[in-house]
């Protein structure tokens, strides 16, 4: 293989996929309907963290370290033009009620290549269970007078 003009090897060609490819889906029980058929209700971002506690324990006169495993907690921001009043309550009915927490599933999907027709690529999803909605934040800017709303919600486990 050739050189660039820096000398250098050309990258190789890695893949590609289409950002297109992706969906935020909020489900109603594993694998239930989306919430009154919205599939992302309108959604601009969406960031989750998911973390394990681990706690080190030292042992007086000794070098050794331990580590205790302890509870995992999610946390999920999602950004989202306010849509449909319908769809909007429905949401807040079923993700705001945290005696239904056990029933409220949050999917990220991201299929792999560039979802050409016949592409069937692996891709990878992201099930986050036990969503509950935590704060609700709106806001409004004169100039488009697009109604924002950001949302903060809790989990008790990521699946993929």
């Amino acid at each position: 293989m050739s050189l660039d003009i820096f000398g250098r090897l050309p990258p190789d060609f890695g893949g590609a996929f289409g950002a297109d490819a992706a969906v935020v889906t909020f489900a109603l029980g594993p694998g239930g309907p989306s919430v009154a058929g919205g599939v992302g209700l309108l959604t601009q971002s969406l960031a989750f963290q998911y973390t394990q506690e681990i706690k080190r324990i030292y042992e007086v006169g000794s070098r050794a370290v331990f580590y205790v495993q302890g509870r995992t907690q999610g946390d999920v921001e999602v950004e989202r033009v306010l849509g449909p009043r319908p769809v909007l309550l429905a949401f807040y009915q079923a993700y705001g009620n945290i005696c239904r927490a056990d029933q409220n599933v949050l999917l990220f999907q991201m299929a792999s290549g560039c979802n050409l027709p016949g592409d069937t690529g692996a891709g990878v999803a992201f099930a986050m269970l036990g969503v509950v909605l935590r704060s609700i934040a709106v806001s409004v800017r004169a100039e488009d007078m697009i109604v924002n709303e950001k949302l903060g919600m809790l989990y008790t486990a990521l699946v993929i």
